[in-house]
């Protein structure tokens, strides 16, 4: 983690444990984003139907799964930010009909785009620039993208750090895509009510910003991660994830 006066949202978990052998074989859809299956509506009579659900809520057996991508390992980068907003516009044009397939649109052009307002690896200091973004710019698809990194041209220098000469310049400023998605309205709410969430929730996924010890960026593998051990200072950091459903507990 860069030190930063204030946290960033970027951060993430460690991954996959390193295996043994190395391959170069792009990863497997999983068998949960290739379901055709609609998301079962439970039933107050059910056993499973969660007990403490908001007026007006209906709870799925299985949420929304074939309108989201398959996940996408962010490394060391700090680039959530870019992961959740461009999975949860795609998620949200395909469940509103508006596409009849879903879309992959570039991360690259969200960096570059806000490159100045990251850390030097690729945090977002404030959501706030995300919103002005989306609804001002938008989302291009990921093979219109001829934007160059950033943060891998900085490598290339020999350094790690930013500089006020490191200003990269969107593709869109010399070519124009065949398809720009901008968002009406982007919501950035700070103070998050639970109800308000579950109900959102009912219709599309959500991209939300939690609060982690930078710790768990270390952990690795299957798990769960059960916090800082004891006597390890407080360092606090944001990592933001499509939400798609909650449990029934």
């Amino acid at each position: 983690m860069d030190n930063e006066v204030e946290p960033s949202h970027g951060g993430g978990g460690g991954g996959k444990k390193k295996s043994s052998s190395s391959s170069s074989k792009k990863p497997k859809p999983s068998s949960s984003s290739s379901s055709s299956k609609k998301p079962q509506i439970l039933k107050e009579g059910d056993s499973d139907y969660p007990k403490d659900l908001p007026p007006g809520a209906k709870h799925h057996e299985k949420f929304l799964v074939e309108e989201l991508r398959d996940v996408i390992d962010q490394g060391a980068r700090r680039i959530c930010w870019t992961v959740a907003s461009t999975g949860g516009l795609a998620a949200d044009l395909k469940i509103e009909g508006k596409v009849t397939s879903l879309k992959h649109f570039s991360l690259l052009h969200l960096l570059v785009g806000l490159f100045d307002k990251t850390d030097n690896q690729g945090g977002l200091r404030k959501l706030e620039h995300l919103k002005t973004f989306m609804e001002e710019k938008g989302a291009i698809l990921e093979k219109d993208c001829r934007c160059i990194d950033p943060i891998a041209e900085m490598k290339k220098k020999g350094g790690g750090r930013k500089s006020k000469r490191d200003k990269p310049v969107l593709c869109t400023h010399k070519d124009t895509p065949n398809s720009v998605f901008k968002v009406k309205k982007l919501h950035v709410v700070s103070q998050v009510v639970e109800k308000d969430l579950i109900l959102l929730l009912d219709k599309r996924p959500v991209a939300i910003s939690i609060v982690f010890h930078t710790e768990f960026a270390k952990f690795k593998g299957d798990g769960i991660y059960e916090g800082p051990k004891k006597g390890v200072q407080e360092d606090l950091d944001y990592h933001m994830v499509l939400c798609r459903g909650y449990g029934n507990s």
